[in-house]
């Protein structure tokens, strides 16, 4: 009986790491395709990857453009991020943006194999645990946060999920710039928030739903096991 060898994509642009991630997936009899930076056209043509497995911690462009052209150009691929562990927000907005799984540097070696051949099986991968927190503590803000947001206050809201401009929200509502600009402001010290994506992110941690295309902040990159480095000149 043949086992399957499913083929992995890596974004991964730390020269160390991309052997250490080879020997781990060939060991979990996984077939690497792709090894470096973004894919393009070229090798598109040549490969069907079945999971794109990207580190954070190396992208050199934004995570929303390295997602946008992975699936221009690999429409049936899944995607696995490898980072640090992420905050309540940011898992939110990784979860939001289509990604099927998440494995912290700490728990590469272990779980990188498993999690690429769940993310296969049509399922997803997150940390228990975090996402335990997440549930607990999105509850429990969202709940006392949104007692405080008028009606009017939460329409606005939704129309920042749908990336309109404030003069765009104010033809919506009929009212002035001026009194989205006031609205906005209410809205940002009542949700302990600085800007319209955050707003946004809190919206969707209600439980309201919505969809959000943010970028993710870049994580350090994978700190590689200490006999897998290449040892420092002198």
């Amino acid at each position: 009986m043949l086992l399957f060898r499913p083929q992995v994509g890596l974004i991964e642009q730390n020269p160390l790491a991309v052997p250490y991630l080879q020997y781990l997936l060939r060991e979990g009899h996984i077939i690497v395709r792709f090894d470096s930076g973004l894919p393009t056209r070229a090798n598109s043509s040549r490969n069907q990857i079945a999971v794109f497995v990207v580190d954070l911690g190396t992208l050199l462009v934004s995570l929303s453009t390295c997602l946008q052209q992975m699936r221009d150009l690999f429409p049936a691929s899944k995607i696995l991020l490898i980072g640090h562990k992420p905050s309540h927000h940011r898992m939110l907005l990784l979860r939001r943006q289509g990604i099927q799984g998440f494995v912290s540097y700490a728990e590469v070696r272990k779980t990188i194999v498993r999690a690429i051949r769940a993310v296969l099986d049509g399922k997803l991968w997150f940390q228990s645990e975090t996402l335990e927190q997440f549930g607990a503590g999105a509850k429990k803000t969202s709940r006392l946060r949104w007692e405080s947001i008028t009606r009017r206050e939460r329409r606005i809201i939704g129309l920042l999920e749908q990336r309109l401009s404030n003069k765009q929200t104010a033809a919506a509502l009929d009212i002035s710039e001026n009194t989205i600009k006031f609205h906005l402001s209410n809205i940002y010290r009542k949700l302990g928030v600085h800007d319209r994506e955050s707003a946004v992110v809190a919206y969707i941690s209600s439980g309201l739903g919505g969809r959000i295309n943010a970028a993710i902040d870049h994580t350090d990159p994978l700190s590689l096991p200490a006999h897998t480095r290449r040892p420092e000149s002198a």
